[in-house]
């Protein structure tokens, strides 16, 4: 099984029979070097921000995102014409399309992250698919109360996770202090938060965010988290490009600090994402490193995700696995 920051993707003996059918040895090593003998090779993804969609225009946030997503999906040019006028727009078929390329890339089950209540309904709709992770809504102006409520929520079973936090997409620094009440009970319970760092795109402040500066996003900035929450588990998402240095000595320095390559493992070029990958498997090891596909309302995108790392040479066998599968299910404390 693997496992990435939004789904996780299963492989039986079958699907593994049929893929290398007519393969030499070289090309079955080549092609699926990630497989374990004796078990099945699964992905958890850890980051998939798809529920942002019609059904969560409700409040300005939602439709700020939902409208950042179609200005996303109309953009041509640079990195952008891999998702340009692509986007899945109903919310029904949307569900539909993301199941349909989980089965196609093997994938069991994903960690939903984007409105609460849609989270909550894919969640309760396909229990064995996705697991449920926290949106906070910034607006609030107790979140002393509503962190007590979450706590309440979690003890239910209802959250596997806090995050992704689009903190700077509201104009936050990922260390704003607003937001430490949350992190208390995430590190009493042992939840981790995933947190938005670095990019965005494209021309977010004439287009859709305003408030957003790519320098709030920067993993540096999670050093006061850290300090201030030492048992917390910290998560890094889109490998902090354009500071990739940065995450990866927080990586370094923290035991608590996870990476994960969710959006960075199809929206920048391969030999982009490579660099990243194997500095910091070769800095700090293959351990705290998470797959995620992020493909948000792009579900065909999740086969590229998958591939950027199943088709990394330079990853042992032992990597892909940590990376798919046992990192996550060891940070979201799921049966082995």
């Amino acid at each position: 099984m693997m496992v990435g920051t939004l789904c996780k993707y299963v492989v039986d003996e079958k699907t593994i029979r049929s893929l290398t059918s007519g393969c030499t040895g070289a090309a079955i090593g080549a092609r699926f070097k990630w497989i374990i003998a004796n078990r099945r090779p699964v992905i958890l993804d850890v980051r998939r921000l798809c529920l942002h969609m019609m059904e969560a225009i409700r409040t300005t946030w939602s439709f700020l995102l939902f409208f950042g997503l179609l200005v996303f999906s109309s953009a041509n040019f640079g990195a952008f014409r891999r998702t340009a006028n692509s986007m899945v727009t109903d919310p029904v078929l949307l569900l539909k399309k993301t199941i349909e390329y989980m089965d196609k890339n093997n994938i069991r089950q994903g960690l939903l992250s984007g409105e609460n209540e849609l989270v909550q309904r894919w969640a309760r709709e396909f229990p064995d698919r996705f697991l449920a992770s926290y949106d906070i809504d910034y607006s609030l102006t107790d979140h002393q109360q509503a962190a007590k409520q979450f706590e309440k929520e979690v003890e239910q079973g209802k959250w596997r996770a806090m995050g992704e936090l689009g903190l700077p997409y509201a104009g936050m620094a990922l260390n704003d202090p607003l937001l430490f009440p949350y992190y208390e009970v995430c590190e009493r319970r042992g939840i981790p938060v995933f947190f938005h760092t670095g990019l965005d795109g494209p021309n977010p402040q004439h287009l859709d965010f305003p408030k957003f500066k790519v320098e709030l996003g920067d993993p540096l900035l999670l050093q006061d988290v850290v300090v201030r929450f030492p048992k917390l588990k910290v998560v890094i998402m889109h490998m902090g490009w354009p500071y990739p240095d940065h995450a990866l000595y927080m990586l370094y320095a923290y035991p608590n600090v996870y990476l994960d390559t969710a959006v960075v493992n199809w929206i920048l070029g391969r030999s982009v994402f490579d660099r990243m990958l194997r500095e910091a498997v070769e800095t700090v090891g293959s351990d705290r490193i998470l797959f995620g596909s992020d493909q948000m309302v792009w579900p065909q995108m999740i086969t590229p995700a998958v591939r950027s790392v199943s088709t990394a040479g330079y990853l042992t066998t032992a990597d892909k696995r940590r990376i798919f599968w046992d990192n996550a299910v060891t940070l979201l404390k799921l049966p082995q």
